[in-house]
C-alpha cells in the first residue's frame, strides 16, 4: 500500500487488521481491534513489525503496541479514557531500546544507542491544563561519543483553579514552581 496520494510521504505498507464489535459512533462502541504491519517501509523509516491492539468500550480504551522501527524496539501498554472530551485520563508506560538516532536523521554525527522507559499517568493534552505524574528513566545508553549513566526524571503537575504546582526531581537537579502561571507562557519566556 502506498499513502503517498493521501499523506504526502512514499511509503510501502504491507499490514492486515481485524475489528470485531458493535456499533461505529464512537461514544457507544464496544470492539477489539488488532493491527499488523510487517516488513514495511514509509518515508525512508522501516517498519521490521508493529503490533496495535485495542479493546474499546464505549469512551475508554486498553492499548497495547509493540514495535520494532529503525532497529528500535518500543512497547507502550495502557489505558485512555475519553469520557470527558475537555479532559482526557490516560495511564501509559513503556519503552524504547536500542534507539539509534542516526536511523531517524541520516547524519552519520547522531550515533547513539538510547534505552528508556517511560510513564504517563495523568488527563488533559494542553500544555496549560496538564495534571499528573510523567517519568523518564534513562538505562545506561550512548550518544555520539558520550556514554549515558541511568538516571531518572520525575515531573509532577497539579492544578487547582488558576494555582498551579509543578515539581521535578532527578538525580542532577529538583525544582519547584507554585503560583498562577501559564507553562506555556513561561516555557516560551525560559526559550527565547
Amino acid at each position: 500500500l502506498d499513502l503517498y496520494p493521501i499523506i504526502g510521504l512514499t511509503s510501502n505498507i504491507t499490514s492486515k487488521g481485524m475489528v470485531k464489535g458493535l456499533g461505529t459512533d464512537p461514544t457507544l462502541m464496544q470492539a477489539d481491534m488488532d493491527i499488523e504491519v510487517l516488513n514495511s517501509e514509509i518515508d525512508s523509516i522501516r517498519v521490521d513489525s508493529l503490533y496495535f491492539s485495542s479493546i474499546i468500550d464505549a469512551k475508554f480504551l486498553t492499548i497495547e503496541l509493540e514495535s520494532i522501527i529503525n532497529e528500535a524496539k518500543g512497547s507502550i501498554n495502557g489505558t485512555l479514557d475519553l469520557e470527558n472530551e475537555e479532559e482526557p485520563i490516560y495511564n501509559l508506560e513503556g519503552n524504547v531500546e536500542n534507539l539509534i538516532l542516526s536511523n531517524f536523521t541520516k547524519d552519520p554525527r547522531d550515533s547513539s544507542n538510547l534505552n528508556l522507559n517511560f510513564l504517563a499517568d495523568g488527563s488533559n493534552l494542553k500544555l496549560d491544563d496538564l495534571k499528573g505524574q510523567y517519568e523518564i528513566s534513562l538505562l545506561p545508553s550512548y550518544l555520539r561519543d558520550l556514554a549515558l549513566d541511568e538516571t531518572s526524571i520525575i515531573l509532577a503537575v497539579d492544578k487547582s483553579g488558576i494555582d498551579r504546582d509543578i515539581n521535578l526531581s532527578s538525580d542532577f537537579v529538583d525544582f519547584n514552581i507554585e503560583g498562577q502561571f501559564s507553562p506555556t507562557s513561561t516555557a516560551a519566556c525560559i526559550i527565547i
